[in-house]
């Protein structure tokens, strides 16, 4: 089997702001836009099967490539290439890529890739992904609810709507609006939830190592189960844009974040995909945190995505994954992987299907009571939507 031709798609999707934020200039302090873009691309292959990947939420601030570059760094690299020797045609590529790419750019597009070979596999084999993962583990992946809602007032029905959903696990964006709106919504959160729900928060980095002790302390009160990215040293930015700044001080940022999880009375949880693997290794010297959360789009692809779980299983650390709110396919995704890995036993941050309007899969991922799983269909268990592709066709090439 040999890949004869790559078919790029470009899509935006627009993202279902109302239970996230409660005016234009709010969102905007959550992220620019109201809408996510994405390039969806097919491997075709001569026997006439077609792997999808998925390139998650490419934001402006990447600079990425157009998608006519994209196609064309893709079939230059893979027509002609064996799609069952993955791991020497992913090799080529990401060393293809231009050095000069935006650091989670590269590392989405990477995974994406992986994921389109991987669903070639399993289409050629007629094996479900999850089975060329190791087997199926868990047969559905519980969903931490995400809420960016900045006051307790329009937290209430958010939450309350969720709980008759079913959602057990909930994570609230904190640190952006002053440690009062913080500790009042955690407040709100307890008393409309119960004492039995999970809640963390995520914190983003925007606390320095003392406050963040001082404050989860604070909010240990109302029963605080966990803490995502608690200090500065490792702000979501930096890992987003610059990871170097953590890569070269990993030993440093491992040891003040074991201080703080040392000092309070909660898990500590801390991002570890978009990293070189000299910071999960110094958080696991140092005991630095309870939980990895890994996005596998982050990782770079499957691969190093079972490196990080394995590590973490062999640590004693639990894992979670994390999220760029994925269409239909990146869902998919990684939902095989997450199934097929005994490690991951915290309730994970798959949004995608809660927070865009739509999906370009003929038959979208759905919650049921909380949770999410995959079918058991060869590849990655979903077929693209072509009235959808059009429909949510980019009007740019960029």
């Amino acid at each position: 089997m040999k890949i004869v031709d790559v078919h790029l798609h470009r899509v935006t999707m627009p993202r279902d702001y109302r239970y996230i934020a409660k005016t234009p200039e709010e969102v905007c302090r959550v992220r620019p836009g109201v809408e996510s873009r994405y390039f969806i691309y097919e491997l075709e292959t001569d026997t006439g099967l077609r792997g999808i990947g998925e390139v998650s939420d490419v934001a402006a601030r990447m600079k990425a490539l157009s998608a006519s570059e994209l196609r064309d760094l893709l079939a230059g690299v893979l027509v002609g290439q064996d799609p069952l020797r993955r791991r020497r045609a992913w090799e080529a590529f990401f060393e293809a890529i231009p050095a000069d790419t935006h650091p989670e750019y590269r590392q989405l597009v990477a995974a994406s890739l992986d994921m389109a070979l991987l669903d070639l596999a399993g289409k050629h084999l007629g094996a479900p992904v999850y089975e060329l993962l190791g087997g199926r583990y868990w047969d559905a992946i519980p969903v931490s609810w995400v809420s960016y809602l900045r006051s307790a007032d329009m937290l209430e029905g958010e939450i309350e709507q969720k709980l008759k959903e079913g959602f057990r696990n909930f994570k609230l964006k904190a640190g952006w609006s002053g440690f009062d709106v913080d500790y009042e919504r955690v407040r709100t959160f307890r008393r409309i939830a119960g004492p039995d729900v999970h809640l963390r928060i995520d914190v983003s980095g925007e606390w320095e190592e003392e406050e963040a002790i001082q404050n989860i302390r604070r909010l240990a009160e109302f029963g605080l189960d966990a803490v995502e990215t608690p200090i500065s040293a490792v702000a979501r930015w930096k890992g987003n844009d610059n990871p170097a700044l953590v890569d070269e001080r990993a030993e440093e940022v491992a040891q003040a974040l074991a201080r703080v999880r040392a000092s309070v009375p909660c898990q500590i949880i801390e991002h570890v995909g978009d990293f070189s693997d000299a910071f999960p290794l110094a958080l696991v010297k140092h005991r630095g945190v309870d939980v990895f959360n890994v996005i596998p789009a982050q990782s770079g692809g499957v691969t190093r995505t079972q490196r990080l779980i394995h590590l973490a299983e062999q640590a004693g650390i639990q894992v979670l994954f994390g999220s760029t709110v994925e269409l239909g396919p990146g869902t998919a995704a990684s939902l095989h992987l997450a199934q097929a890995s005994k490690a991951v036993t915290v309730a994970s941050d798959i949004v995608g299907p809660g927070f865009l309007v739509d999906d370009v899969i003929q038959s979208p991922l759905r919650y049921e009571e909380g949770c999410i799983r995959v079918s058991d269909a060869p590849g990655l268990g979903v077929a693209l939507d072509p009235e959808k592709l059009k429909q949510y066709a980019s009007k740019d090439d960029t």
